[in-house]
């Protein structure tokens, strides 16, 4: 398909936007990616489209391949994301343990961060191994 024409408009609602697309056999598709604003005058083949009960066609372009949990979207590598998500669950341990009073100091929170942090990681460590 040939991108002939994109028009951005502005949804009724002002959350956001979404594009008219002609092609160069005069159909009409609405479009609600962005990436589509940089392809008018080119050719396009990784798409698909879906034409509405009410006769309107959507124009889906393809998604390049990602990995699991949206990690696609940052450059961390995985032992960072590692790191990231071992603080993480710690952290919701050392909260579970405040709002039910078995925590009542900021530093009882700081060891129990640490203690929680280094048992995940003993635990990731040793399915490692395996």
């Amino acid at each position: 398909m040939k991108v002939e024409q994109v028009v951005e408009l502005k949804k009724k609602d002002g959350s956001g936007t979404y594009f008219i697309v002609k092609d160069d056999k005069e159909e009409e598709y609405l479009c609600f990616d962005s990436k589509i604003k940089s392809m008018s005058g080119t050719e396009i083949v990784d798409f698909s489209t879906k034409e509405l009960n009410d006769g309107r066609k959507i124009l889906n372009l393809k998604k390049a391949a990602s990995g699991g949990g949206g990690y696609s979207r940052f450059s961390a590598s995985n032992k960072a994301r590692e790191e990231t998500m071992i603080v993480a669950y710690a952290k919701d341990i050392a909260v579970s343990f405040i709002n039910n009073k078995m925590i009542t100091s900021p530093s009882e929170a700081q060891e129990c961060i640490k203690l929680f942090y280094n048992y995940i990681k003993g635990l990731i460590n040793e399915s490692n191994k395996e």
